[in-house]
């Protein structure tokens, strides 16, 4: 991986060349953990990605990225998903980033 990429913490997704530009899709890291502390809450809860993102009133694709670590996703949103699951903002976000050792 290029190290500017590690410096900046993102991990690169892929790349596509469009007349002879590259664009490299890219991952953070922190929406990474983000998504996965997400996908655990809604799993304890025994709901499908789908039925979140109905009742959180969220698109159903879009809810998938933001569990995979694609969608810079809004606070607003965020607020949504904490209320259909039953929890605060804070549960989805404890531990990130990790403290300094």
């Amino acid at each position: 991986m290029h190290k500017l990429f590690r410096k900046w913490g993102i991990v690169a997704r892929g790349i596509i060349i469009i007349n002879r530009i590259f664009f490299v899709f890219v991952k953070d890291e922190y929406l990474i953990e983000l998504g996965n502390q997400i996908r655990t809450l809604r799993k304890e809860k025994g709901l499908s990605q789908e039925q979140l993102a109905l009742k959180a009133d969220v698109d159903r694709s879009y809810m998938g990225g933001i569990e995979r670590g694609e969608r810079n996703v809004t606070f607003l949103t965020l607020v949504k998903i904490a209320n259909t699951l039953g929890c605060d903002v804070a549960k989805f976000t404890k531990g990130i980033p990790q403290p300094a050792s």
